[in-house]
């Protein structure tokens, strides 16, 4: 078994753990409380969080039970990841960064942590439908009150001082929802679970946020390739449809105004004219592959192995002649960042998470839980979609999908521990059931 459940549970970290997604988002909107900067110029909020968590992060780390090649990966890449930070020539920046890299990572032994049952994951899936509620409730208010900065065009909506990342989360939002209807059988439920969609799927697409969008999507497709119930997909589609018309009838117009608005801002994402010759059509995105692939490639061997100022391409300028700019896509930040050495370790570490997830696919027999498996194949492929846009510093959303998807596998193991289930573990459909079957389940 890749991952060993830790009985010893302390009550006040599981509770921090299950309401992370709503500390994450509310801090986030007292953290930029002003158009000027963070924080306001005052005292910063996210500091508040970022004590509360890496606390939380060293606590959950130390306590991490699994296969060893699986734990050392993880020390060896945070540590590499930590000792190239402090060699940095900004190593306060590159600290802050690593620390929220650290945080997010954490939140994966986290949830593995705090969740040992369904109503633990219960309480969990509850904080991030709120977080979904806080979060349209923010950019209400910014909409009403005037507060809050647009992305791409002034026409825009207002997504508060946040901006428009702040939708990110709702991918996952919407991918879980086939947990939520397994766990929840009420007509009320239904209708709240409903609601949550497509309030979500409205921001999505307001935000225009290319990542997120396409992240939606696929995940939606991964769903319908794995799950069990694909008749119950397609049934439900029209329904979801029919439901969508009065919000694509009320913001049909603003829609496709920003939809205009974002594709003029696409080209070269923005940088139109800050490119000679053939760049001047490229999208933004492999500007940066290219360019990180190119200066990797006329590095000397020490570079290549460690690579160089973690976290601070937009201090380099990326090389597009003076206009400093992240470095967006996931992979190549960690090539930029910590080289070879560091990149290999990042995508090991992915790798095995991945490679256990199929585990269970293959291994687990009962409908309900190779759904719930589809639903961490389909975070998978959200965060690899989302990683396109940047994750490695995102508490929001990295910590999110790892804290899920951490969370859903400890879900699995509990339910699957022992053939006579225990009722906590069951499913609505199931406690019709009996007694459940299963055809296998984890070994070590």
């Amino acid at each position: 078994m890749l991952f060993y459940q830790n009985s010893n549970t302390n009550k006040i970290l599981k509770f921090i753990i299950l309401w992370t997604p709503v500390i994450n988002i509310l801090s986030a909107f007292a953290a930029n409380t002003t158009e000027e900067g963070e924080g306001g110029g005052g005292f910063h909020f996210g500091y508040i969080r970022g004590l509360l968590l890496t606390i939380v992060a060293f606590v959950v780390l130390f306590n991490a039970r699994g296969k060893k090649k699986f734990i050392a990966i993880n020390y060896a890449l945070l540590f590499v990841m930590l000792l190239l930070s402090f060699l940095s020539s900004d190593m306060v920046q590159s600290l802050l960064v690593f620390n929220k890299f650290l945080i997010a990572t954490c939140l994966f032994f986290a949830g593995f942590y705090a969740v040992k049952n369904l109503k633990d994951y219960k309480t969990l899936l509850l904080s991030t439908y709120i977080t979904v509620l806080l979060i349209a409730i923010y950019v209400i208010l910014s909409n009403v009150l005037g507060f809050g900065v647009t992305d791409y065009s002034e026409e825009n909506i207002k997504f508060g001082f946040v901006g428009v990342n702040i939708v990110k989360p709702l991918s996952v939002a919407i991918i879980l929802s086939p947990i939520a209807f397994l766990i929840y059988s009420s007509k009320k439920s239904y209708f709240f679970i409903i609601l949550i969609i497509l309030i979500s799927i409205a921001l999505i697409m307001l935000g225009l946020k290319r990542g997120t969008v396409l992240a939606v999507i696929l995940g939606f497709v991964s769903l319908i390739y794995f799950t069990p119930f694909k008749k119950k997909y397609f049934s439900f589609l029209p329904i979801l449809i029919i439901l969508s018309i009065p919000i694509l009838v009320y913001y049909g117009e603003y829609f496709f105004e920003a939809l205009e608005n974002r594709v003029e801002s696409t080209r070269g994402d923005g940088l139109v004219g800050s490119f000679d010759g053939d760049d001047e059509n490229m999208e933004g995105r492999m500007l940066e592959v290219n360019w990180v692939l190119e200066r990797f490639q006329n590095a000397d061997v020490i570079t290549k192995l460690v690579g160089r100022d973690p976290f601070l391409a937009r201090e380099n300028a990326l090389g597009f002649q003076g206009y400093e700019r992240m470095n967006h896509v996931d992979l190549t930040s960690m090539l930029d960042s910590f080289g070879l050495i560091g990149f290999i370790l990042f995508v090991l570490w992915y790798g095995l998470i991945i490679k256990y997830i199929f585990k269970l696919k293959r291994i687990l027999k009962n409908k309900y839980d190779k759904e719930i498996i589809a639903v961490c194949i389909a975070l998978v492929v959200v965060h690899i979609a989302q990683s396109i846009s940047g994750t490695i510093a995102g508490i929001e959303i990295r910590g999110l999908l790892l804290l899920h998807l951490g969370a859903l596998i400890s879900l699995l193991i509990s339910r699957n521990q022992t053939q006579d289930n225990s009722k906590s573990n069951l499913l609505p459909s199931e406690n019709k059931i009996l007694r459940l079957h299963f055809n296998g389940k984890p070994t070590r």
